[in-house]
């Protein structure tokens, strides 16, 4: 590959690439003003929205840098929990690191996992 054909992008690009916005990229994150209004209603109307797809969709980039973003801007609090174990496991886990707890105050009810069937 001949050096001089590569593009190199200018650091203040708004484009993440593979990598999902966060939700301080509200600012750059753009494109989907109607997705946000129609589920930041829904949260606030249902306190439940679901949020579905296949991989690579940026589900991930439209709950932080739009949805939750959103949320805040309007006074809620938030939590982001991704759930790879336990529910209740990483739930208490964000709990404890958003409130800087220290770890044994969450009930242990809240760690175990979750029954199977």
């Amino acid at each position: 590959m001949n050096p001089a054909s590569i593009t190199v992008l200018p650091s203040e690009t708004p484009f993440k690439e593979l990598f999902a916005y966060e939700e301080g990229d509200g600012d750059i994150f753009a494109g989907r003003d109607r997705d946000i209004r129609l589920s930041v209603s829904r949260i606030i109307s249902t306190r439940t929205c679901v949020i579905y797809g296949r991989s690579g969709l940026g589900k991930t980039s439209l709950l932080r840098a739009g949805i939750l973003a959103h949320l805040r801007r309007l006074g809620f609090e938030s939590i982001y929990i991704r759930t790879l174990k336990s529910l209740f496991g990483d739930l208490a886990d964000a709990i404890q690191a958003k409130y800087a707890l220290p770890n044994g105050n969450v009930p242990d009810e809240m760690t175990k996992p979750a029954p199977n069937g």
